[in-house]
């Protein structure tokens, strides 16, 4: 949390070029002027920097204060930031930021020289979901003799392949395989964003073995790990997103991924992007829920039908989708609560960024009648 409080984005437009530490962390040696270059530092960040899981810079970031930790660098790069007054002053405030502040930012420097003498064992190979979450999964690797298919049927969510049905008769049912794992690597390749023709293609040039890394859908605990039940809530949702009960009105399905969020004012789209990376990121349980969409109001019903909460209106401040997260939409409630006002963001996910489109288009038309 040290390097994220009152962490300032320079040059993010629209929050589509989200900062975060290690946007500074990435370049720093390239800053270095009559300082000696760490040559372990240099080659953690590059490994960091072009590995084919990591997609955000929040991911980068958190990867690399594993790895850090584990190599004993985590110290290194906070070093060099404060002995560049320009460098630091331009990412960091000072009001409420440690790295930002001179006397704080030695204190760090104290905590971080006795952390480095700790031998941590971190799992720093399993970093699919670090874009997502801090939690590591449970990951389950199988090697199986050549195959050309793995009787498996998968389908693609959010950039990920989630395995949706397993063949009794099948090699990776025998290996343990179950419907509802995400599909992790395919025969050494990062599986990320690959359609099923590719996933066919790998497996018929592979001769030697095919060897296979899945993601479980739950922790060791039995909780179940958010990144893939919300997959899996959209997947299940992808048929029948739309149900019109009337001319005007109509219900759709979405998963809530924040309920109630408290921000600050009502949402630009800098802010709805901001936004919902926060509940994305969140560590809220995901839950599918249906927006009902009528001419004199929004209502968000439980699957069982139950009315969680009813937005007249005149009460809803905004309604909207952010340019960096199109499948997802918001809805802004603002209201007086002991003369101050309250404003209240309830982030959801659909299965298309056309169906995002589609429900916030309606309910823009229910607006203006």
């Amino acid at each position: 949390m040290c390097f994220v409080s009152d962490h300032t984005e320079p040059n993010s437009l629209f929050g589509l070029n989200k900062q975060d530490y290690w946007s500074w962390i990435e370049p720093l040696q390239d800053y270095y002027f009559n300082q000696k270059q760490n040559p372990l530092l240099r080659q953690l960040v590059s490994q960091i920097a072009n590995s084919p899981k990591l997609h955000t810079p929040q991911g980068r970031g958190r990867c690399f204060i594993r790895r850090a930790l584990c190599q004993k660098l985590i110290s290194v790069p906070v070093e060099h930031l404060a002995a560049n007054k320009r460098l630091t002053s331009y990412w960091y405030g000072t009001d409420h930021s440690i790295v930002g502040d001179p006397l704080l930012i030695k204190e760090l420097m104290s905590i971080l020289f006795e952390v480095t003498e700790i031998d941590f064992q971190l799992d720093v190979n399993h970093c699919s979901f670090l874009d997502e979450t801090w939690i590591i999964p449970v990951y389950m690797s199988v090697s199986l003799q050549p195959v050309r298919e793995l009787g498996v049927k998968v389908g693609h969510t959010d950039h990920r392949v989630l395995i949706t049905e397993v063949d009794k008769d099948s090699m990776a049912y025998q290996a343990g395989i179950q419907p509802g794992y995400m599909l992790d690597e395919l025969c050494g390749e990062t599986v990320y964003n690959f359609a099923g023709g590719k996933l066919k293609h790998i497996l018929e040039r592979n001769a030697e073995s095919t060897d296979i890394v899945v993601v479980k859908q739950n922790l060791p605990d039995g909780c179940p790990f958010h990144p893939i039940l919300r997959r899996q809530q959209l997947a299940a949702n992808q048929t029948s997103p739309i149900s019109p009960t009337t001319e005007s009105s109509a219900e759709y399905t979405a998963v809530c991924l924040s309920y109630e969020w408290s921000v600050d004012e009502v949402l630009s789209e800098e802010a709805f992007n901001t936004t919902v990376s926060h509940a994305l990121t969140s560590c809220g349980v995901p839950r599918v829920l249906l927006v009902k969409v009528t001419p004199l109001e929004v209502s968000i019903l439980t699957e069982d039908r139950e009315v969680l909460k009813t937005f007249p209106y005149k009460r809803l401040a905004a309604c909207g989708r952010g340019s960096a997260h199109q499948t997802c939409f918001a809805l802004v409630e603002r209201y007086q609560q002991k003369k101050a006002a309250v404003i209240k963001a309830y982030v959801f996910e659909t299965s298309t960024s056309e169906m995002a489109t589609a429900i916030c288009q309606h309910i823009g038309e229910c607006v203006c009648c």
